[in-house]
């Protein structure tokens, strides 16, 4: 049930051998966790920027001989059954991609991206994966089932077709637009036996825009609640008396 972000560079925790290495990794690690479409279990209110002797107890052999800033991603844990399905997806390592590039224009003070990015899920409202291997995060919405080969239209404020997006097979439910103009835009869902939805997002200039996208399935049925509650009392109006 782990899935943290590790940032690693070689030295000691504080200590980098080359020390911009340090500076490089804090200016790196908010983009890689704006990422809304993971669950983290761990280091959401703090950084985990580490040496890799101190984590390790020995140097990494990839981040021994540099002799330049640098620093080693570990982006999240593939062991985590719902992370291993989203990173099977390409838009989903896509826009892993696409953060990391927005950082290099942080560290190197350059231009950030004129246009934006609409990125998000479809997943049943209710429904959920019953497999002993996949354990999730509790009370997140990786409990949630991914609807597999889910349709995704992106439209303009005016409601024209722009483009199409339809999610894979592999139990992970996401999509993706890029380079998109800032402005407004419509979004229209179908996935098999359920419910289509649509829903109206905002894009801005170098940021993604998240649309979590839960669809209804009509066949299923939720059992109510059958614990019995206690009913308000039914009483006539009564007269005011004196108690002695």
């Amino acid at each position: 049930g782990t899935n943290y972000c590790l940032l690693l560079y070689n030295g000691t925790d504080g200590v980098p051998a080359v020390a911009a290495s340090l500076p490089m990794a804090q200016t790196c690690w908010p983009r890689l966790m704006s990422n809304e479409l993971t669950n983290w279990t761990y280091y959401t209110t703090s950084t985990n920027l580490r040496g890799d002797f101190s984590f390790y107890g020995y140097h990494l052999g990839v981040l021994g001989p540099l002799t330049v800033p640098g620093f080693l991603s570990e982006g999240s844990f593939h062991d985590y059954q719902p992370e291993t399905h989203r990173l099977l997806n390409k838009n989903y390592r896509k826009l892993e991609a696409n953060n990391f590039y927005k950082y290099f224009c942080d560290y190197f003070q350059a231009d950030l991206p004129s246009k934006g990015v609409i990125a998000g899920f479809v997943k049943g409202k209710d429904e959920t994966i019953v497999n002993a291997k996949y354990t999730y995060k509790a009370g997140t919405n990786d409990r949630w089932l991914p609807l597999n080969g889910a349709k995704v239209k992106l439209m303009n404020n005016a409601g024209d077709s722009l483009n199409f997006c339809q999610v894979d097979t592999l139990y992970n439910g996401i999509f993706a637009f890029y380079n998109l103009t800032p402005g407004t835009y419509k979004l229209h869902i179908d996935a098999k036996d359920h419910t289509s939805k649509d829903t109206t997002v905002t894009v801005t200039a170098a940021s993604t825009t998240y649309a979590k996208m839960m669809l209804v399935n009509p066949t299923i049925v939720i059992a109510k609640d059958t614990t019995p509650n206690y009913p308000d009392p039914v009483q006539e109006a009564g007269d005011r008396k004196s108690v002695v």
